[in-house]
C-alpha cells in the first residue's frame, strides 16, 4: 500500500507473493517499520518506462518490544501501468 500511495494515478499495485520466516516464538505484540525511499519509487517508475509491468521484492522484520526479530517477511509486489488490471 505504501508504494501505491507514493505513485501517481495510473499505476496498479498488488501483492503477488509473500513468505514469512519465523525466528523465535513470542506472545507479545510485534512491530514493523516500513520505508519507501524516493529512490525506490523512482526506480519503479523508471523500470515501467520500458515495460508494462514489474515485480519488486521487499523485506521487513517483525520485532518485539525487546527489539528482537521474531519473524522476517519477504513480499513480492506486482506493479503495472495498465489500468485494465485494476481489481
Amino acid at each position: 500500500m505504501q508504494l501505491l500511495k507514493r505513485l501517481p494515478d495510473g499505476y496498479v499495485v498488488w501483492d503477488k507473493a509473500a513468505e514469512i520466516r519465523f525466528r523465535r516464538p513470542t506472545t507479545e505484540t510485534v512491530y514493523a517499520t516500513f520505508e519507501m525511499p524516493d529512490e525506490e519509487v523512482a526506480a519503479v517508475q523508471s523500470a515501467l518506462a520500458s515495460t508494462d509491468s514489474v515485480d519488486r521484492e521487499y523485506t521487513v522484520d517483525l520485532v518485539g518490544e525487546d527489539s528482537e526479530v521474531c519473524a522476517t517477511v519477504e513480499k513480492t509486489v506486482h506493479v503495472s501501468t495498465d489500468e485494465d488490471k485494476r481489481v
